[in-house]
């Protein structure tokens, strides 16, 4: 089944990334308890210590800095359910020098596509 809450987008902000999260399904999602990492091998590096609920089809932006994750190029961004080690979705990019955003569209034919901008390598991480 495909998870409910994606990683939308990803995008500088002066020397800060967001993450932005998209909420995919028709009803609320709490992501407390969730985790974002920017390391496969050690995916409990921040956790949703509060509620952050996001409405049906909703977004949330959160800065990697202030959770203490990278904000290097390339960047690895995993959102992990609350239980640590189940991987819901993940994203690696190289930021152009102009630090464009990396998006998702919106459903196109039923599929999630990724849709960088000018001369962006984005890979989809396998969970």
């Amino acid at each position: 089944p495909q998870p409910s809450v994606v990683i939308n987008e990803l995008g500088m902000d002066g020397k800060d990334v967001f993450v932005e999260l998209y909420n995919t399904s028709d009803r609320p999602n709490n992501l407390k308890g969730y985790w974002l990492s920017d390391n496969a091998n050690q995916l409990r590096k921040y956790s949703f210590k509060t509620d952050l609920i996001l409405p049906s089809r909703g977004l949330a932006a959160v800065s990697l800095i202030e959770c203490g994750l990278s904000n290097a190029s390339p960047l690895s961004v995993y959102l992990t359910a609350p239980d640590g080690q189940t991987v819901l979705n993940g994203l690696t990019v190289n930021f152009t020098a102009d630090g464009r955003a990396v998006l998702r569209r919106r459903r196109l034919r039923g599929r999630q596509r990724l849709a960088p901008t000018a001369n962006e390598h984005v890979k989809r991480t396998r969970w």
